[in-house]
């Protein structure tokens, strides 16, 4: 695999903390239930400032949906990943001025 690995969230995910998902392997991601979400949330670990800037403005080139882009600090490695995404979610929604929901 070329670059970092991609983490596709699942339900379970949601109730370990944001650190434990992040470190989830997933060696079969077709095999992978991923969680429904109204949103798409890309949340990076391990790249520089540079290189997520980089991604994100490359992202409309996939032709996916928009995304909303977070990044693993300290502060929130230990919480809950279901309380960060509610938390990302409200930032992005208070960015853009939409409404996931």
């Amino acid at each position: 695999m070329y670059g970092p690995p991609v983490i596709h969230c699942t339900e379970e995910m949601t109730k370990q903390t944001l650190w434990d998902a992040m470190h989830t392997e997933q060696p079969n991601v077709e095999a992978v239930k991923i969680m429904k979400s109204p949103q798409r949330i890309c949340i990076f670990s391990g790249l520089t400032g540079e290189e997520m800037m980089m991604f994100i403005n490359a992202f409309p080139e996939t032709g996916l949906e928009q995304a909303a882009f977070a990044a693993l600090v300290p502060n929130s490695a230990e919480k809950v990943l279901a309380e960060v995404i509610e938390e990302i979610m409200g930032d992005h929604e208070m960015l853009t001025g939409k409404n996931s929901a």
